[in-house]
Protein backbone atom coordinates (compact mmCIF):
# COMPACT_ATOMS: atom_id res chain seq x y z
CA UNK A 1 0.00 0.00 0.00
CA UNK A 2 2.67 2.66 0.93
CA UNK A 3 5.74 2.15 -1.43
CA UNK A 4 8.31 3.45 1.76
CA UNK A 5 6.40 1.35 4.78
CA UNK A 6 9.88 1.92 6.94
CA UNK A 7 9.65 5.68 6.40
CA UNK A 8 6.52 6.09 7.25
CA UNK A 9 6.34 4.04 10.90
CA UNK A 10 9.87 6.02 11.49
CA UNK A 11 7.73 9.34 10.93
CA UNK A 12 4.99 8.30 12.43
CA UNK A 13 7.08 7.47 15.57
CA UNK A 14 9.06 10.92 15.34
CA UNK A 15 5.20 12.71 15.34
CA UNK A 16 4.07 10.84 18.62
CA UNK A 17 7.41 11.53 20.52
CA UNK A 18 7.05 15.37 19.23
CA UNK A 19 3.34 15.76 19.76
CA UNK A 20 2.35 16.31 23.22
CA UNK A 21 -0.62 14.37 24.82
CA UNK A 22 -3.68 15.87 24.46
CA UNK A 23 -6.16 14.43 27.41
CA UNK A 24 -8.88 16.98 27.08
CA UNK A 25 -8.95 16.19 23.07
CA UNK A 26 -9.07 12.38 24.23
CA UNK A 27 -11.84 13.07 26.40
CA UNK A 28 -14.01 14.44 23.95
CA UNK A 29 -13.26 12.05 21.35
CA UNK A 30 -14.30 9.07 23.97
CA UNK A 31 -17.18 10.82 24.69
CA UNK A 32 -18.42 11.56 20.68
CA UNK A 33 -17.26 8.08 20.28
CA UNK A 34 -20.03 6.68 23.52
CA UNK A 35 -22.68 9.20 22.13
CA UNK A 36 -22.51 7.46 18.81
CA UNK A 37 -22.77 4.26 20.16
CA UNK A 38 -25.54 5.09 22.27
CA UNK A 39 -27.26 6.80 18.75
CA UNK A 40 -26.54 3.32 16.87
CA UNK A 41 -28.23 1.64 19.93
CA UNK A 42 -25.11 -0.47 20.37
CA UNK A 43 -24.38 0.87 23.79
CA UNK A 44 -24.82 0.06 26.60
CA UNK A 45 -24.68 -3.25 25.70
CA UNK A 46 -26.79 -6.38 26.49
CA UNK A 47 -24.47 -8.74 27.81
CA UNK A 48 -21.16 -7.29 28.72
CA UNK A 49 -19.91 -10.63 28.45
CA UNK A 50 -20.91 -11.38 25.02
CA UNK A 51 -18.23 -12.06 22.87
CA UNK A 52 -15.22 -12.05 25.32
CA UNK A 53 -13.73 -14.61 23.82
CA UNK A 54 -12.51 -12.70 20.78
CA UNK A 55 -12.02 -9.16 22.46
CA UNK A 56 -9.30 -11.40 24.73
CA UNK A 57 -7.97 -12.75 21.29
CA UNK A 58 -7.69 -9.51 19.54
CA UNK A 59 -6.08 -7.99 22.75
CA UNK A 60 -3.92 -11.00 23.26
CA UNK A 61 -2.69 -10.19 19.46
CA UNK A 62 -1.98 -5.94 20.14
CA UNK A 63 -0.24 -6.58 22.87
CA UNK A 64 2.38 -9.35 21.34
CA UNK A 65 2.30 -6.60 17.91
CA UNK A 66 3.88 -3.85 20.53
CA UNK A 67 5.79 -6.15 22.30
CA UNK A 68 7.58 -7.47 19.28
CA UNK A 69 7.35 -3.25 17.93
CA UNK A 70 9.41 -2.62 21.21
CA UNK A 71 12.19 -5.32 20.56
CA UNK A 72 12.72 -4.15 16.91
CA UNK A 73 12.98 -0.79 18.07
CA UNK A 74 15.77 -1.91 19.90
CA UNK A 75 17.94 -4.30 18.14
CA UNK A 76 16.88 -1.83 14.60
Amino acid sequence: MFPRYDLLAKLERQWARETPIDRQANLRQLDDLVALAVALGVWPPQDPFDDMEHKSAIQRTLNLARRDEGRREKTG
